[in-house]
Parts: structure tokens; C-alpha cells; sequence
């Protein structure tokens, strides 16, 4: 529980840091030509942590909420960190992607994938949905 204005502002610092990273991380995608279509929403602020232009969003169909926190994502990581182990002791040829699937008792399935391999799935539909484009004309 928040008590202070100085604790609100540094909760608040904390979980700025986590959106302006992925504010970045997405205007850094080699297909974004304008970064000032993706923002960063002001903290405290109702509606998604990353405001995306329609441009943008048709391409990348997602909102996104941004959570971050000293503890209490213990298990999920360790879900993530045996999906990667097991995926890199597979030896393929093919590249193989971590996927880790949670489920809480009465609410729905949810799977996570490391940031740059979500932005890869992305990106490769990008580029495919292009390729198609081109064809037609």
C-alpha cells in the first residue's frame, strides 16, 4: 500500500523504466520508419502502457499493459527458464522458440515468449504480409 507521495513517485519511477524500454525496443524495429508513432502513456494514466498509431497497430495488433515488480513473477520466470532449457538441448537445425503456457485456478491459459523472440513472430509476418502485398501489383 502507497502511503507516501515520495513512495508513489518512486512506484511510479519503476514501472516508467519498464515502458520507456519497451517504448524503445518497439521504435527500434528495423520495419518502424516514424518513432514517434509509438509513445509511452503518462504514468497514472487509465488504457494501455503503449500507445501504438494506426499504422503501426495494424501491423502489430496488440496492447500492451506493462508490469513490473521486485518479486511475485518467481514462477513464471522459471517456467520461461525451462522452456528455454529444453529448447536449447533439442539441437534442431530449425530455430525453436521458448514458449511457457500458465493457467491460475479460474482464469484463462496465458503464454509468454521473450520480448525479442515475440517481435521476431512479428516481424516475420510483417515481411510476409509485404512480400504478399507486392505480389498483387
Amino acid at each position: 500500500m502507497i502511503r507516501t507521495t515520495a513512495e508513489s513517485h518512486q512506484r511510479k519511477a519503476k514501472g516508467e523504466s519498464l515502458q520507456l524500454l519497451v517504448r524503445d525496443y518497439l521504435r527500434n524495429l528495423p520495419n518502424i520508419h516514424d518513432p514517434s508513432m509509438i509513445q509511452s502513456q503518462k504514468m497514472s494514466s487509465h488504457g494501455e502502457d503503449i500507445l501504438l498509431h494506426d499504422d503501426v497497430r495494424k501491423h502489430l495488433p496488440v496492447s500492451i499493459e506493462c508490469k513490473k515488480a521486485a518479486t511475485g513473477f518467481n514462477k513464471t520466470y522459471a517456467a520461461m527458464d525451462q522452456a528455454i532449457r529444453q529448447t536449447a538441448a533439442m539441437g534442431s537445425a530449425l530455430e525453436i522458440i521458448p514458449l511457457a503456457m500458465i493457467q491460475q485456478d479460474g482464469h484463462e491459459p496465458l503464454a509468454f515468449v521473450r520480448i525479442d523472440d515475440l517481435f521476431k513472430l512479428f516481424l516475420s509476418n510483417m515481411n510476409t504480409e509485404e512480400e504478399d502485398a507486392n505480389d498483387l501489383h
